[in-house]
């Protein structure tokens, strides 16, 4: 029943996160429309028609992030919550399934501690999840469309590279742990 709701923070990342995507693409314009006016290649209505155009877009775009950052961080936290004590609650329904031997042969203090650190740890993976992972794929996902529509040649750059740097901080990553362990 949470998938609606992280569907809904993945949309609203997108709104939230568009300035940092969007605000090159506007600036660039600003800048060749600028560029264009001093080449004489545009009129100067042309320029600072275009010009406020790009900065009323730019300026709605970061006074909708904080809003939009308080939304997702809701829903985000909502889902946690609502997540972890699914759980509690389904365990805490198993337990009172369990015969009176089980809980008389076990000690209460270690299905407390494994009861608290599972929960602990789903909530954890979740959150990571939902703060962490989608949002850096979504940023991926969206720079990747972005640089392909701006300049294919860039994100054929990005494909070479982003390969090599994957290999780079393996292999060094395994050597510098190497080294760790051995010392």
């Amino acid at each position: 029943h949470n998938a609606p709701a992280i569907t809904c923070s993945c949309l609203v990342y997108l709104l939230q996160a568009s300035p940092l995507w969007l605000m090159p693409v506007i600036s660039a314009n600003i800048i060749n429309v600028v560029t264009d006016l001093i080449n004489g290649s545009c009129s100067t209505d042309f320029a600072i028609w275009n010009i406020i155009i790009n900065s009323s877009i730019l300026l709605v775009l970061l006074l909708q992030n904080v809003p939009a950052t308080i939304l997702r961080f809701s829903i985000v936290s909502r889902v946690v919550r609502r997540t972890g004590a699914g759980i509690k609650s389904a365990v805490v329904r198993k337990l009172q399934r369990l015969s009176i031997t089980y809980h008389k042969d076990m000690q209460a203090g270690k299905i407390h501690s494994k009861f608290i650190k599972d929960t602990e740890s789903v909530d954890t993976l979740l959150s990571n999840l939902l703060h962490g992972i989608i949002p850096n794929v979504i940023t991926v996902i969206v720079a990747t469309i972005i640089s392909v529509y701006n300049n294919g040649f860039i994100a054929l750059f990005f494909l070479v590279v982003i390969p090599v740097n994957v290999l780079l901080t393996n292999f060094f990553k395994k050597k510098i742990s190497k080294v760790n362990r051995d010392y």
